[in-house]
């Protein structure tokens, strides 16, 4: 049996920081000729400390930042630089929080199960989306709220009377847009908020996740997957609600994250089981898919970015020893992590 680590279900359930390509680039012809341009690979997810204690950090052209000190658990979900400055997302045991060069800002007191997922930056504003769970003697999870902070000051997505999660951040203008789901166990909805107004993507009859989403233009993409009944989980993507699969249902598979290039290519990670029920990290490109991984190892994906013309993809891989080990790949050529476990990526 493959050794576990205690995040692995996170990451098939979020997708976390969905960026259009190239954003921060100025236009060729403001660019001065004589500059050297300089690519800039962030990363954020987790390494362990001697104590086996789950560290946040990020990276930065393979440099290691922490975040946590090693104390309490601690994860880097969701990374987004903005001028100069590199804005993380994550929590540290129940405290959803917030890093802006490495300082923390806490969205929660602790006193509540708290989870930040992904952010983005507008102007001077910081938005992060996440849950807090809500638990019942200590024990029973009765529901959890999904929540939006813009600037520290939460606002509740949901009721709390049901599963609620915020998985991915998108902004458009004025508009904010949030990928999740929200139902009972094996029950539920993946939807998106439209400015805090809920649109469902699926009915009540499935199991049903949104877990990233990415606006180009006037068109809304969102990825996840449903699972019919006793049916294998589909992956998925919806471009203003009509539903496309990227799977035919033979093999369980997700779509775990998205991006839109320039030209309106759209680029979903994520990994579907081969017959050997070992999980193949792909992509895929326009419905068309890609393999990352050979299908001798389990591996999934976490993050997909684009940047000139490039596709980069975070993810991990089991070695032989039953370990997962990060991955980074670019245009389909994979670079190993030694020194952590990737969950998100942004280049500029």
């Amino acid at each position: 049996m493959k050794k576990s680590i205690c995040f692995l279900l996170t990451i098939t359930t979020f997708a976390l920081c969905t960026q259009s390509c190239d954003q921060d680039e100025q236009p060729a012809n403001e660019q001065d000729p004589n500059s050297e341009i300089t690519t800039n690979i962030y990363i954020s997810g987790i390494g362990s400390a001697s104590n086996g204690i789950q560290i946040a950090k990020y990276w930065k052209n393979g440099k290691a930042t922490n975040l946590s000190d090693g104390t309490k658990n601690a994860y880097a979900n969701s990374l987004v630089v903005s001028g100069n400055d590199v804005y993380v997302a994550g929590y540290e045991e129940k405290v959803a929080k917030f890093w802006k060069n490495g300082t923390a800002t806490n969205l929660s007191d602790g006193s509540k199960d708290t989870k930040a997922k992904s952010i983005a930056i507008s102007g001077t504003d910081i938005y992060v989306v996440g849950e807090e769970r809500i638990v019942e003697n200590e024990i029973f999870i009765k529901g959890s709220i999904a929540k939006i902070w813009k600037n520290g000051v939460q606002t509740n997505l949901s009721d709390g009377n049901k599963m609620a999660y915020a998985n991915s951040i998108a902004l458009n203008g004025n508009d904010i847009y949030v990928a999740g789901s929200e139902g009972n166990p094996g029950n539920e909805i993946a939807k998106y908020w439209k400015n805090g107004t809920s649109v469902n993507l699926t009915n009540t009859l499935t199991l049903a996740r949104a877990n990233s989403i990415a606006i180009n233009g006037n068109d809304v993409y969102v990825v996840g997957f449903i699972q019919d009944g006793n049916s294998e989980q589909v992956a998925k993507y919806w471009k203003n609600g009509n539903v496309t699969n990227l799977t035919n249902g033979q093999f369980t598979a997700q779509a775990t994250s998205i991006a839109i290039s320039s030209n309106g290519d759209v680029y979903i990670a994520g990994q579907e089981k081969n017959a050997s029920d070992k999980m193949v990290a792909k992509y895929w490109k326009n419905g068309t898919a890609i393999n990352l991984t050979d299908g001798l190892n389990y591996a999934t994906t976490t993050s997909i970015f684009l940047h000139e013309n490039n596709i980069y993809v975070t993810g991990y891989e089991y070695n032989a020893s039953g370990w997962p080990e990060g991955r980074v790949w670019k245009n389909g050529t994979a670079t190993k992590m030694t020194d952590g476990l990737p969950l998100s990526i942004f280049v500029k």
